[in-house]
């Protein structure tokens, strides 16, 4: 005979096998196209919870000609796309800078990617990008 008792509670997702999950970009580089920096799919039979994140950059060299220079924080579910976050700027100061912290619960499911993009469209100059992110992987 078994017996079992339907009133338990579900362990915490901390104690369902967590892991975490660390992934950071910093570099100096050229101006680019829309160009992928961190990327994570959420393997089957987990879930991620997107903790904590960082976006920096700033104007190391001026450009020829400014252009928008952004970081984003995405998810893609599917054939959908969701911003987390995003920062830009447009300046051509040296050490121009945004700075963006974040803390929060975001799940991502199996299957969804969660990635880091990064942007500069001027001409000539250089921007240093620095982002990261934390995050805990769990049993679903």
């Amino acid at each position: 005979m078994r017996v079992s008792s339907f009133a338990v509670a579900r362990p915490a997702y901390y104690d369902r096998n967590a892991t975490s999950s660390l992934g950071t970009y910093n570099n100096q580089i050229a101006p680019h196209t829309q160009t992928t920096r961190v990327t994570v799919t959420v393997a089957a039979g987990k879930k991620l919870l997107l903790e904590l994140g960082n976006i920096n950059f700033y104007r190391a060299s001026v450009a020829t000609v400014a252009g928008q220079v952004f970081i984003q924080h995405a998810v893609t579910s599917g054939a959908t796309t969701v911003q987390l976050i995003t920062a830009s700027y447009f300046g051509n100061t040296t050490n121009d800078q945004t700075r963006i912290a974040f803390s929060g619960s975001v799940t991502i499911y199996a299957g969804e990617l969660y990635f880091i993009d990064t942007l500069d469209s001027s001409t000539g100059g250089t921007v240093n990008f620095s982002l990261n992110y934390k995050g805990t992987s769990f049993d679903a």
